[in-house]
Formats: structure tokens, sequence, C-alpha cells
């Protein structure tokens, strides 16, 4: 691990000791930053960040095996994760925290009190911001371009750009077992066209939701025009 990783590494922990007081159960726990050294050469090593243990792996995890075997997922374990998501996002906005890189292999699946509770992780690419509510500036484009908002490939946004990700991650659990990255470009296109997204005839009894996320989407992406 050279300087500048280091460096990097000791901001991420910096910016996760901001959540260390929160009792919000949707954002990984941070406990500490250390670093274990070269026998050879105490000078040099790399540095690890100890936080919460989530055995149950990651989301992108579930997916990819809901994929493979060609299962879809129970409405209301989406209801549930997306609901967990959006918790801990929440808690992120209020202490000012745009994460900027939410997706399924940043939200670990812990397992507490008999049931799987989801935790967002991976503050690397994550930032403070003056204001919630005002576009700002940003040195570098940043995210991981399935799940970016429209306006992350510029470098002025505010923190709506974390609720594209989430309504994207509904999508994404909505259609499975079929895949995101095939679908991806024809919702763009309906989104931009303010065409109406409709979700697999399973979800019917979730029409209004999805009507609902669409015109949130196309609210979302009318303010960055």
């Amino acid at each position: 691990m050279d300087e500048e990783e280091k460096e990097e590494f000791k901001e991420e922990a910096k910016l996760m000791e901001k959540t260390k007081s929160s009792t919000n159960q949707h954002i990984v726990k941070y406990f500490d930053l250390f670093m274990i050294t070269e026998v050879n050469s105490p000078s040099r090593g790399n540095l690890y960040i100890a936080m919460d243990y989530c055995p149950l792996g990651d989301l992108s995890k579930k997916i990819k095996a809901n994929v493979e075997s060609g299962k879809e997922f129970n409405s209301e374990i989406i209801y549930d994760y997306i609901y967990q998501i959006a918790d801990g996002i929440n808690e992120l906005h209020k202490n000012k925290i745009v994460h900027r890189d939410l997706k399924p292999a940043n939200i670990l699946i812990a397992w507490e009190n008999d049931k799987e509770v989801l935790k967002i992780s991976d503050f690397g690419l994550a930032k403070i911001i003056d204001s919630l509510n005002k576009s700002q500036s940003h040195s570098r484009e940043c995210g991981t371009p399935l799940y970016m908002a429209p306006e992350q490939y510029f470098t002025k946004y505010q923190s709506p750009v974390d609720i594209w990700a989430i309504g994207v991650i509904f999508y994404e659990l909505c259609i499975a077992p079929k895949k995101l990255v095939n679908e991806m470009k024809d919702l763009r296109k309906k989104v931009d066209n303010g065409q109406r997204v409709y979700l697999p005839s399973r979800y019917s009894e979730a029409v209004n939701y999805s009507s609902f996320k669409q015109k949130s989407l196309s609210l979302h992406l009318s303010c960055i025009i």
C-alpha cells in the first residue's frame, strides 16, 4: 500500500467515524483504523478498517444467485430491502454525507435478531457537503456507471444522486432474474422521454408504486437538465 492509498484510506476512516455515534443499524459500524506492518520493514504495511461483521456477504451476491438460478425476489423482501437502504441513506444525509457510489456490492448483509439487516458500506467515494439542497462542484466524475445518476457524469450535483441509485437497485431487484445491465439503456431512455416504467406482471399489485417511482425519477432528471 503506497502513501497515496494510505491517505485515501485514512480519509475514508475519518468520514466513517462521523457516523460512529449513530444508532442507525443500516450503516456499517466503524470501530477502528489500524496498520499491520511488514516484519522486516516496520515503516511499511497495510491499513485496515475494523467494522461490523456481516457474514451473509453483500446484496450483489444475492442478486447474482437469483439471476443464475432463474429465481425471482419476493415483493415483501424487496420492499424490506429498499426500506433499509433508504433508512441508511437518510441517516447519512442527516450527517451531510453523500455516498456517491451506492450499489448492491456496497450493501453488506448481517444477521441480527433473526433477520437480515442491510448495512451501507464502502465510503471511499463518499463526501461531506455543505448543504443537501444546493448543487456543489466536485473535482472528478465518480461512481459506478450502472448506478450513477445522469448528473454524476458532470462535476456539479447534490444529494439526490443517492436517491437515483436506490431507484435503480429497486428496479434491479424487481426484474431479477433478468440482468440490469441488459435493461439499463432502455430504462434510462424511458425516463429521459417521460415514459412510464413498468415492472414485471408479477408485481401488478405494486403498479401504483411503480408509477410513483417513475415520476420521482423523471422529476429528478428534469431538475438537472
